[in-house]
């Protein structure tokens, strides 16, 4: 049954016309369609365990099966909270696309995702998919990637011209770049994300618990790393890497304001390519961008990042009129987040309200 219709789901057919429901988790065939089929970070069991376990969320989806192979799938999120019921695929993952590769599946997928009876929200580089299905509203994003392959000289010749002096700015200033090696330092870094949030966006963090959930399921392992940019060893700007199949992903970001001049993004960027390329990975994922910050698309481009386009559709049921109390809740929240992040609140005010509302902002 679906979470949220509580509808029966269709068996599986030999022509792929009907699905399965998995729980991406924990089923095999999961498991065995992303081992076969070219996906990502936020496709992987992994990824969806540090978001289940950090903001308590279940996760669902379904499959194709023929001839007892998964062929094609999507994975969601069904949530019912405080903003009503929804379904997303992938709450707090830049994008995940339905994996298929033919319309007849594909069709198959939207239709198994647009029956749980709520509006449903797919961030894809499937550009068609409206033409496929028809959605009710978009939200335009910019896609980079940096191809780490090539030498190193080919690789800093890629970079434009500006990238290449700011990098060396940050260097003939005294940057140290160097990679986390505890919690501590983890904490270090949270603490300029939290403010860069809050002072440069008006917005409410990651809680501390999230980091730390990456740091042990992927950063201690050895898959991804916390890149620290310090000034006579003071920490001003950090990114967290994380690394799944042939790529490494730009994760998170954040720097303080005061020593921006410095450069230290500048020198992050360049060495998380060279760490990548050193640890055998062919790309830098860049991860998503707003077309409301071309300056930070342009930032991504010039250090080799290749564009392209990324849609969030919303799906919504026939017949389907949002509750005045959603829209309410919304309205609240929103001003509720402008007073928190208020210069004048407290640090630890600031911190136990993303620990409490975060995770509705799925």
């Amino acid at each position: 049954m679906h979470p949220i219709s509580g509808q029966k789901t269709r068996e599986s057919t030999p022509n792929g016309n009907g699905h399965i429901t998995v729980n991406p988790l924990t089923d095999a065939r999961w498991q065995q369609l992303v081992s076969r089929t070219p996906t990502d970070l936020f496709h992987s069991s992994r990824w969806m365990k540090v978001v289940a376990g950090s903001f308590e969320l279940k996760f669902g989806g379904c499959v194709i099966e023929r001839e007892g192979q998964a062929v094609a799938g999507v994975a969601w999120s069904d949530l019912d909270d405080i903003f009503g019921r929804r379904r997303v695929t992938l709450p707090f993952s830049d994008y995940s696309d339905l994996i298929a590769d033919n319309v007849e599946d594909r069709t198959a997928l939207l239709e198994a995702g647009r029956s749980g009876g709520a509006p449903w929200l797919v961030r894809s580089h499937d550009t068609q998919l409206d033409g496929e299905v028809t959605c009710d509203g978009q939200r335009q994003f910019v896609h980079h990637i940096i191809d780490v392959m090539p030498e190193i000289e080919d690789l800093s010749a890629s970079l434009s011209s500006m990238a290449r002096r700011n990098t060396r700015k940050a260097e003939k200033n005294g940057i140290e770049i160097f990679e986390a090696a505890n919690k501590d330092q983890l904490r270090s870094w949270v603490d300029l994300h939290r403010n860069l949030r809050r002072e440069k966006y008006h917005l409410l963090a990651q809680p501390f618990s999230f980091f730390e959930t990456i740091w042990d399921e992927f950063i201690a392992p050895g898959d991804g790393f916390l890149l620290l940019a310090a000034l006579n060893g003071q920490i001003i700007a950090g990114t967290v890497y994380v690394a799944s199949g042939n790529t490494c992903y730009y994760k998170f970001n954040a720097s303080s304001s005061d020593g921006l001049h410095l450069r230290p993004n500048n020198a992050l960027m360049w060495q998380g390519m060279l760490r990548a390329k050193e640890r055998g990975f062919e790309h830098v994922d860049l991860g998503r961008t707003s077309v409301s910050q071309p300056g930070l698309a342009e930032f991504k481009a010039s250090y080799g990042g290749v564009a392209s386009s990324m849609i969030e559709y919303r799906f919504v049921p026939p017949g389907y009129v949002q509750p005045e109390s959603e829209i309410q809740t919304c309205s609240v929240i929103s001003q509720l987040t402008s007073l928190l992040t208020d210069p004048q609140v407290p640090d630890c005010v600031n911190e136990q309200a993303s620990n409490l509302l975060y995770r509705y902002f799925a």
